[in-house]
């Protein structure tokens, strides 16, 4: 099979302009929809547009920039994603007659304006209800830092996750859909929980790369990633914001 041929110079640069041109509206769009946002979460959203383009297309080579930055970019996306992981979670375990004020008590001390990742870990197999789910959900959506919704099974093994945007988004927690989530968590039916909408399977790596990391994110619209041992176990969070910053002080490394 003959290779595909390679775009020109002209086409890889109208390209890296309409991921810069994406990233400069979405970086003003977050400015404007979320007061108070960091700068560095700005500069993030603003930068990995172009990054991210640089590095699944393999252009470094075509955008040679002065101090060598192409090269310690490039060299910079092969590195793990490790130094960026937190591995500092805060996981919320529902129990089957949780309450509001469990949970509560659960979160004391965690200001609803920490970055600090929270994770809700329910168990296959376990009698969960829709109303318990319900509660959880909303006093967790007050957040900055919830992340997922994890679902794993009785040895701690990942089977997969929701992102906390999916239940912040208008119409995403209807009764049915939530009733629906709920019996294939209860139930242990996990081909029809692989298939929830907003369900996730895939996972990252204390060894994978920030390019796979930063693909991972843009295949699945991620902010943050999941990040698990050899035996799929949890073992921490890493956001699209850390791994960028880690891409320009490698730069100015």
């Amino acid at each position: 099979m003959s290779e595909s041929p390679r775009p020109t110079e002209g086409q890889a640069l109208l390209g890296a302009v309409a991921f810069v041109a994406f990233g400069l509206a979405l970086a003003i769009t977050v400015k404007s929809a979320i007061p108070g946002v960091g700068d560095v979460a700005f500069v993030a959203v603003l930068v990995l547009p172009l990054i991210a383009y640089l590095i699944l297309s393999d252009r470094f080579a075509e955008f040679t920039l002065p101090g060598g930055i192409s090269a310690k970019l490039a060299r910079a996306s092969r590195e793990p994603v490790a130094p960026a992981v937190r591995t500092s979670i805060q996981s919320v375990r529902v129990i089957q007659k949780g309450n509001r004020a469990d949970l509560k008590r659960s979160l004391e001390g965690i200001a609803e304006a920490s970055d600090a990742p929270l994770v809700m870990v329910v168990e296959l197999g376990q009698d969960y209800s829709p109303w318990m789910f319900s509660q959880y959900l909303s006093e967790l959506a007050r957040y900055r830092g919830f992340r997922f919704l994890v679902i794993v099974d009785g040895s701690a093994h990942l089977v997969g996750y929701v992102p906390a945007e999916v239940f912040r988004l208008p119409g995403m927690q209807s009764e049915q859909d939530l009733t629906s989530l709920v019996f294939t968590i209860s139930a242990a039916q996990i081909p029809a929980l692989l298939s929830v909408p907003g369900m996730i399977s895939e996972s990252l790596r204390l060894d994978s790369t920030v390019a796979d990391g930063l693909s991972y994110m843009n295949r699945h619209r991620l902010r943050s990633g999941v990040v698990t041992d050899t035996q799929s176990r949890l073992v921490g969070i890493v956001d699209r914001e850390d791994l960028v910053v880690q891409l320009l002080l490698a730069i100015g490394g």
